[in-house]
């Protein structure tokens, strides 16, 4: 049921983004406001001033004692260092002093306050509520936990915040100069991935690097998988124009430019104008290649790179390159 309202909240809001959606869903059924994993990321548009975004990363993680705390970057002014004890608590460790303060109450009931050292003055913090409303770029949610901060210590700066179970903060006030509002525009928390209205073009391999096996002629050239993937999140489907019935060209340059593979030779195309939509959600197109040449001699090593994009009409408008290594 929880699954089925968290889902129906998104397709409201006009968050279309099939699997992403699911995911989402179901990470935000557990009750972790502030994941903290190495790699977990969020990006957010900040308003109020002018244009700006924030991007919060944890970066690392060490062992001290019995507890695991997590290195996170551009969360507050300086990076912390951070751990969650289960029950709702998150705490910042300081590693010259070997001490610990509390930054979070999430068990806390509505209503209740507790001090933070979320700033050194350590003002005090409010649950304002364990059942707020939500909507932002991310969709509507209706199961957030608002915070509210006095000013106990005369602090004129942060005024609240607002956290989702699962995916972390998605909203913060700051009044510290004029009155600026932080809402998530991006997360990427383990394997979620949740994201505002974009539209995005990118090319991923199987590996960064390939090798050859001299030994054994038959499996001698190695074998690349290549995925392009184009994905919407905006409420109305992208409408792309194509000259004729190729839709996507992928190449391999070596490191002085020369292409030394093309998926498009040697293939026939309708020569017909065609308009495509793709979205909301993703549309994937894969490729295998052998690294190697018509008479079956894999690629000389080095350093390579593959490219990808879109044919639409027009310049080239959807393209996007990786670096990768034959060995």
């Amino acid at each position: 049921m929880e699954l089925r309202n968290c889902y129906n909240s998104r397709m409201r809001a006009g968050v279309r983004v099939g699997l992403l959606v699911i995911l989402a869903c179901l990470s935000a059924s557990g009750s972790d406001y502030f994941p903290l994993a190495v790699g977990n990321q969020w990006v957010y548009r900040i308003t109020g001033g002018g244009p700006s975004a924030m991007v919060i990363e944890i970066l690392s993680a060490r062992v001290e004692g019995n507890n695991t705390y997590f290195l996170v970057h551009g969360f507050l002014a300086e990076d912390v260092w951070l751990r969650s004890d289960g029950e709702g608590n998150v705490f910042r460790f300081v590693p010259d002093v070997r001490a610990e303060t509390l930054l979070y109450a999430f068990g806390l009931a509505e209503g209740e306050e507790y001090r933070t050292s979320i700033h050194g003055c350590n003002p005090s913090a409010r649950i304002d509520s364990k059942a707020a409303h939500y909507e932002g770029p991310i969709g509507v949610y209706d199961n957030a936990i608002h915070i509210a901060y006095t000013n106990a210590c005369n602090y004129a700066g942060l005024f609240d915040e607002t956290f989702l179970p699962g995916i972390g903060m998605v909203q913060r006030g700051d009044t510290a100069v004029g009155q600026f509002q932080y809402n998530l525009v991006y997360a990427r928390v383990g394997t979620t991935v949740i994201a505002g209205p974009e539209v995005a073009f990118g090319l991923a391999l199987d590996r960064a690097a390939y090798v050859s096996n001299l030994r054994e002629p038959p499996g001698r050239v190695p074998l690349m998988l290549a995925r392009l993937t184009i994905r919407v999140t905006q409420n109305e489907p992208l409408r792309l124009v194509f000259s004729s019935g190729q839709i996507y060209d992928f190449v391999i340059r070596q490191e002085n430019g020369d292409i030394v593979y093309r998926w498009s030779n040697g293939k026939a195309f309708s020569a017909v104008v065609q308009e495509i939509s793709f979205g909301p959600g993703e549309k994937n197109w894969a490729i295998t290649v052998e690294l190697g040449d018509t008479n079956g001699n894999p690629f000389p090593p080095g350093h390579y790179l593959a490219e990808a994009w879109l044919t639409t009409q027009g310049p080239t408008a959807y393209s996007t390159k990786i670096a990768f290594e034959v060995r």
